[in-house]
């Protein structure tokens, strides 16, 4: 029987800010029930879908931080834009669509950490986690203890670029290389986003972006020969379309010999099936974050 990466890998995906719909990056994996998603959202209500999705779903409808404290929810008129933090830093941002943000309705709750969350769900591991909650981002990534902080591998988040941000307080491009290339990250990927701008010509100041760290082969360590994190870094290097990185880890894989001839050739072929079904997605309309064009 061929050995397909799934099989060698069962990976777990975090969401933190969930709200509707899962990300398009990951819709292969979470077709397949070796996969488990975890999906994170203070408007419980929003996260409805989880039930269509294929892979193991655990639901989390709470807000998360750095640590478990009082705060308040500012709840956005498009409540998928709430956070824990005030929209206050830039007001003529804010009253640009006020239809997005306002009216803001203010809500009063006890906040948990990532860490508690998992250890509720008997979770130890986490791959992958994407990160849009306006602002506290970094804070819910600081709000995980090492050990899990140091078994993720692929983390994707949005980030302000504005100064000071929309929301008051939050975490900058600075603040997320200083956190995570210590913790043996590099940045793989970035894409800007700016406002639209009515005047001709006129270069758009850059609004925010949305980051893609991943933990690269020489990285890794010793943990370049675990046969499971390798299969688990192929899968998302594949569904990310870093085909380059994903590359490197095959020749590795070839020189360090971890699997059979038989077994090798299936992960090629596994490989393979990933891209040509991430390509299919792109060209039939699939929403990629890292393909749309920067405005």
């Amino acid at each position: 029987m061929n050995t397909t990466l799934f099989d060698l890998a069962q990976l777990v995906f975090v969401d933190c800010g969930a709200s509707y719909f899962p990300p398009d990056t990951w819709q292969l994996a979470l077709s397949t029930p070796q996969s488990h998603l975890i999906l994170v959202d203070p408007n419980g209500d929003n996260l409805s879908y989880a039930s269509q999705i294929r892979a193991r779903t655990s639901v989390i409808p709470r807000a998360l931080s750095r640590r478990a404290v009082l705060e308040t929810l500012y709840i956005a008129n498009t409540d998928s834009g709430s956070s824990l933090l005030p929209p206050i830093g830039r007001p003529k941002a804010l009253h640009s669509n006020p239809g997005y943000f306002l009216p803001i309705r203010a809500k009063n709750m006890v906040t948990s950490t990532l860490t508690q969350e998992l250890d509720t769900l008997d979770i130890a591991t986490v791959d992958c986690i994407k990160l849009d909650t306006q602002g506290t981002e970094l804070a819910i990534l600081q709000g995980l203890e090492s050990s899990r902080l140091d078994d993720l591998l692929f983390i994707e988040a949005e980030v302000s670029l504005q100064n000071p941000p929309i929301h008051k307080g939050a975490a900058s491009l600075l603040g997320f290389a200083s956190f995570l290339e210590p913790q043996g990250f590099e940045l793989a990927n970035l894409r800007l986003s700016r406002p639209n701008t009515s005047i001709d010509h006129c270069l758009a100041r850059p609004n925010e972006c949305d980051i893609l760290y991943v933990r690269p082969l020489q990285l890794l360590g010793d943990r370049n020969k675990s046969p499971s994190i390798l299969a688990k870094l192929l899968i998302l290097s594949n569904l990310y379309y870093l085909y380059d990185y994903a590359d490197e880890i095959v020749e590795h894989l070839l020189s360090a010999q971890l699997f059979s001839p038989d077994q090798l050739q299936s992960i090629l072929q596994s490989q393979q099936d990933i891209r040509d079904c991430q390509n299919h997605l792109l060209a039939n309309g699939a929403l990629s974050l890292w393909h749309r064009d920067s405005a």
